[in-house]
C-alpha cells in the first residue's frame, strides 16, 4: 500500500487532474510529481465513495478531516516539505477548519467575471501558499491566468526561502547585516518574521552610529538601504498596511539637500522611525 502511493506517478496517475497542476509546479517551483521532488497530500488519508463532492453530510465531511488531520501533521513533521501549495477555495477552507495554519490574504488577480484571491500562511513546520481559483474547475481558467499565477507563485515562493532563512538567524535578536532582498514582497516577508521572533527596539544593532546601513533592497535600477537604529513600530506598520498590497509604489523624497530619502508609500506623510535612503539620489522626486 505505502509502495503503491509512492510510486503512483510512475504508475498510471490520473493526468487529466494533475498534469495542470505539475505544469504550475514545473513554472513556479521547477518541481514537479513525475521526477518526485514534488508529492500530493490529501486532507482525508481515505478515498471515499461518493466522492468528496457527493458527501453532503456535513458531520460526516468533518469527521473524515478530523480523521485525517494527524496522519498529515505527522507526515509534515517528518517528511522533508517545505512548501505546502493549496490549490482552490474550497481546500483552503478545509485546511482553515483542521487549524493546520492560519493564512492572511496577500495579492489578488483580477479575472473576468471575480478575482483570485492570494493567501500565504506558516503552521505544522511549513509555508502555506494558497489560491481562491480551482485551476481544474473553475470558469475562465486560461493560459494567461495560469502563467500569471505561477509567476506570483514563484515570488512567493523566493519570499519563503527568504523567510525561512531569516527564521534560522533572527532569534538573537537582530537582523542578520548586509541582509538583501529583491522586492518589496520579500521584504514584507522578511520583516514579518523578524516581528515575530524578535523583540528589539530597531532591526540592527545601533553601537555607535544607528545611521549604518543595515539591509540592501534591489528594486530594479534602484538599491536602497535601512538603517540599522529603523525601529520596531515603523517595521510594524510598515508591514501592517503592505500585507495586503506589497507592491505598492515607494515615494523618493528630498532630504536636506538630496533626494534620497525613501517613504512606503506614495503619499508624502513621512512615517517616524523609518530609515531608508537610495544608495545614489535622484535628480528629483518620483515614485519608486
Amino acid at each position: 500500500m505505502v509502495a503503491d502511493c509512492a510510486a503512483y506517478f510512475q504508475r498510471n496517475p490520473y493526468r487529466r487532474w494533475f498534469d495542470p497542476l505539475d505544469a504550475l509546479l514545473r513554472a513556479s517551483t521547477r518541481c514537479s510529481y513525475y521526477d518526485g521532488s514534488a508529492c500530493h497530500l490529501d486532507l482525508v488519508q481515505w478515498a471515499t465513495d461518493p466522492a468528496w463532492n457527493g458527501i453532503t453530510d456535513p458531520n460526516m465531511r468533518q469527521m473524515l478531516l478530523d480523521d485525517g488531520v494527524h496522519h498529515l501533521r505527522a507526515q509534515l513533521t517528518s517528511d522533508n516539505v517545505r512548501i505546502v501549495l493549496l490549490n482552490g477555495r474550497q481546500v483552503i477552507n478545509q485546511v482553515l477548519a483542521t487549524d493546520l495554519t492560519t493564512l492572511d490574504e496577500v495579492g489578488s488577480i483580477p479575472r473576468r467575471r471575480d478575482t483570485c484571491r492570494l493567501y500565504t500562511g506558516n503552521g505544522g513546520g511549513v509555508r502555506w501558499i494558497g489560491w481562491s481559483t480551482n485551476l481544474q474547475s473553475s470558469f475562465g481558467v486560461n493560459a494567461a491566468f495560469k502563467d500569471e499565477l505561477a509567476e506570483r507563485i514563484a515570488e512567493l515562493s523566493q519570499q519563503a526561502s527568504a523567510a525561512g532563512d531569516a527564521d534560522k538567524h533572527v532569534a538573537a535578536g537582530y537582523l542578520p547585516l548586509g541582509t538583501r532582498v529583491s522586492s518589496k514582497r520579500e521584504l514584507v516577508e522578511l520583516l514579518a518574521v523578524w516581528l515575530r521572533r524578535s523583540q528589539m527596539p530597531t532591526i540592527g544593532d545601533v553601537g555607535s552610529f544607528g545611521g549604518r546601513p543595515w539591509l540592501h533592497i534591489d528594486l530594479g535600477a534602484h538599491e536602497i538601504v535601512l538603517n540599522a537604529d529603523t525601529k520596531r513600530a515603523a517595521v510594524e506598520e510598515f508591514v501592517h498596511t503592505s500585507k495586503t498590497s506589497p507592491d505598492q509604489p515607494w515615494r523618493a523624497v528630498a532630504n536636506r539637500r538630496r533626494v534620497n530619502k525613501v517613504l512606503p508609500h506614495s503619499d508624502p506623510r513621512t512615517l517616524p522611525g523609518w530609515y531608508a535612503y537610495l544608495s545614489l539620489s535622484l535628480a528629483e522626486e518620483e515614485s519608486i
